[in-house]
């Protein structure tokens, strides 16, 4: 895997617009806000940040990402996420997320960078692929600003890493700058119904730069903050009828079935080359064969999902808490 080495040129060019974007889009609110700009964790996120287990590794790579892999040996088609905090939010406070997502065999990834700000080092999740190279399938994912970034790496590494997998929470793709509408890329976007940051019009929005498939849920009761665990709420958020660990557990929920979905496109991309491979017809007939959509065993994705179909309803009585996910 080789990853492209960007000129100072190109970047601005490439880039500059959706960082503008960005910053117009923050500013403002942010500064009239009497609350921290900067959110810490509470302290039951930093600790979970630095403990390490006799199942999970625990890795920091200053200034570029913190790591929680699965010490058991990695098979082949192993799918690795990577994570874009949301801007002005530590980013240990999703460590409990990452570390619950390791014990269920999932090697993850919160990008180190400074307050958050993502948008200023958009291509810094090229440090994790370049670092596993063992992870042969990746998901990117986002909360806020981060989840805009993550669209647009998606969009930018999409055959390259390859990225195959879209997880966004109170986030769209950034308008007139990211459309993975025809990308065939799978994606879930996750919102709370009391988000006072981002609006429903804004998350909808969204539905038009994702592929057709993509998965919405909404999270009766949820808000802004609570996909992390802060000590401060962000100003302007509304209250949440549902805990803060019931949304918490939504958003793993949300990133495991993603990947159930992204491993069994693993799946049908290699049952489509051995196919081709054992057929040995003409580059005409390969292509016929993709149109025709040979995977008579379509249900595959369906039938994985349902090992991770932890209930997705809104009710707060029938939430699984991250340590009975981690189990």
């Amino acid at each position: 895997m080789t990853l492209p080495r960007r000129s100072l040129s190109s970047w601005w060019a490439a880039d500059f617009g959706i960082f503008l974007a960005f910053i117009i889009a923050i500013s403002i609110p942010q500064q009239a806000s009497a609350q921290p700009l900067f959110y810490s964790p509470i302290e039951f996120a930093v600790k979970e940040t630095f403990q390490i287990t006799n199942e999970v590794n625990i890795v920091h790579e200053q200034g570029a990402y913190w790591a929680w892999y699965p010490k058991q040996p990695w098979n082949e088609k192993i799918v690795g996420y990577i994570f874009h905090p949301n801007i002005w939010y530590d980013e240990r406070a999703y460590a409990p997320v990452a570390r619950a997502l390791a014990f269920s065999g999932i090697p993850t990834f919160i990008l180190d960078v400074p307050v958050s700000f993502s948008f200023l080092t958009p291509y810094r999740a090229d440090t994790v692929l370049r670092d596993f190279p063992n992870i042969t399938s990746w998901i990117v994912g986002g909360h806020g600003i981060g989840g805009q970034v993550a669209a647009h790496y998606a969009q930018a590494r999409r055959h390259i890493g390859p990225v195959d997998g879209l997880a966004l929470f109170a986030s769209a793709p950034a308008p007139l700058f990211t459309d993975l509408s025809l990308s065939g890329i799978k994606a879930i976007s996750a919102w709370g119904s009391l988000d006072g940051i981002f609006s429903r019009i804004e998350w909808e929005d969204g539905k038009k730069m994702l592929p057709p498939d993509a998965d919405f849920r909404e999270l009766q009761g949820g808000n802004h903050a609570n996909w992390a665990y802060l000590i401060n709420p962000q100003a302007g958020d509304g209250a949440a009828t549902v805990t803060r660990d019931a949304q918490i557990a939504f958003s793993i929920t949300a990133v495991k079935i993603l990947v159930a979905r992204v491993e069994a496109q693993i799946f049908k991309r290699k049952k489509l080359k051995e196919k081709e491979s054992d057929s040995g017809d003409s580059s005409d007939d390969r292509r016929r064969l993709r149109r025709s959509h040979i995977y008579e065993d379509s249900e595959e994705e369906d039938s994985v999902e349902e090992d991770y179909s932890l209930s997705l309803s809104s009710s707060s009585d029938e939430w699984p808490s991250p340590k009975t996910i981690q189990n």
